[in-house]
């Protein structure tokens, strides 16, 4: 039952995934699955991967692994090993030994390893596609990426501000996608040693600091992925952000510096 409707729903899947490894999918998952359950979500995080890195990384010990627990009042983590019969894993929930525990997830989110992605097909309704060196392009080339039955979304991982630009202003890497069920995150992910100690201490950003430049760019990343995947989060965050500008505004006509209203943002499609 979906907490904010009443209405029994199917639960959103978001997977992470690329064919190439080392490229970020699993401090993203870690921290979107945290970011949604802090925001009222009840989030479900799936590790389909052989070395379940993500559970061990939010601090589940080894004998545990094969069992479902929670991470934090509205998280639930599990781990589904890598079958090829496994192709929906809404279906599979009555496997996890939940029961009334987990109830109905509203969002699912997966860790694929990179063998994985090659070798067996998931189903999820959005693929967050990390975009880091020629190895990524490579994949986009040849369209062996994830592709989401709703969306396929790329975020540029781990990249110099100066390739960044280059590919944003370019883009011609992703003329082979198909440019209605593709998007560009307008949020980058930084190459950050912050990032990196999440790995090695087994922490999310937020335990780490709440006021560096890379924790409001990884929130920034949060924010926008869950805004595409939801539209309940979504409209409010929609909401949140009309108030602060329009505080913005009145801040500016009781300095006598009223601004031009802005006009529509560009399009981030693909």
């Amino acid at each position: 039952m979906n907490e904010r409707t009443n209405k029994p729903s199917r639960p959103v899947v978001v997977g992470f995934g690329s064919v190439p490894g080392g490229t970020g999918c699993t401090t993203l998952a870690i921290h979107a699955a945290t970011y949604a359950a802090r925001q009222g979500l009840h989030a479900l995080a799936i590790s389909i991967d052989p070395s379940a890195d993500m559970l061990r990384r939010l601090g589940c010990d080894e004998p545990r692994i094969d069992d479902h627990w929670t991470k934090e009042k509205r998280l639930k983590l599990a781990f589904v090993p890598p079958e090829p019969h496994v192709y929906d894993v809404v279906d599979y929930l009555p496997n996890l030994g939940f029961g009334g525990k987990v109830g109905n997830p509203e969002i699912i989110f997966l860790d694929m390893g990179p063998g994985v992605i090659s070798e067996h097909v998931v189903r999820a309704d959005f693929w967050v596609v990390p975009i880091q060196d020629s190895r990524s392009l490579e994949s986009i080339e040849q369209r062996t990426f994830p592709q989401g039955i709703s969306q396929t979304l790329f975020v540029l991982s781990r990249m110099s501000i100066n390739t960044s630009r280059r590919l944003r202003q370019s883009r011609e890497y992703l003329q082979a996608v198909n440019r209605e069920q593709a998007q560009l995150f307008h949020t980058d992910v930084p190459s950050s040693g912050l990032l990196r100690r999440t790995a090695s201490e087994c922490k999310t950003i937020w335990e780490l600091t709440s006021s560096s430049l890379t924790t409001r760019k990884v929130e920034w990343f949060c924010r926008e992925l869950l805004g595409k995947v939801d539209r309940e989060m979504d409209a409010i965050f929609q909401t949140e952000d009309d108030a602060l500008i329009d505080k913005a505004f009145a801040i500016c006509a009781r300095d006598g510096n009223t601004p031009s209203s802005p006009g529509p943002l560009p399009s981030d499609d693909v």
